[in-house]
């Protein structure tokens, strides 16, 4: 059923454009996929804070990608306090390290 999702929600349906599903994150059947959608979601902010921190709807996407890049299966939202759970990845030079910095900036000292 996840595959079938997958295939209708990424082939820019009719369904999606009219607010059919109600999902907070990505669908997608390779990694190489999952690391484009991610590039082209990241984007630079004016000024340093932590937007992963904000109240955003759309932020649960950002969170569920960080736990998947990072490996922190456990980390959890519902405070304000989401960013320091992954403050360990902000010298990473990989690419769970650029996800942290992007989406949590003042953690990770801006």
């Amino acid at each position: 059923k996840l595959k079938e999702f997958s295939i209708k929600f990424n082939s820019g349906s009719r369904d999606l454009r009219e607010g059919a599903y109600n999902c907070s994150g990505f669908v997608v059947d390779s990694e190489q996929k999952f690391l484009h959608l991610m590039n082209l979601r990241q984007h630079g902010q004016p000024d340093c804070h932590d937007l992963l921190d904000s109240r955003i709807k759309s932020n649960d996407i950002v969170f569920l990608a960080l736990k998947y890049a990072t490996g922190k299966k456990h980390a959890s939202r519902g405070t304000r306090k989401t960013c320091p759970q992954f403050a360990a990845f902000c010298n990473d030079y990989g690419y769970a390290g650029s996800l942290v910095r992007s989406y949590c900036s003042v953690t990770c000292r801006c």
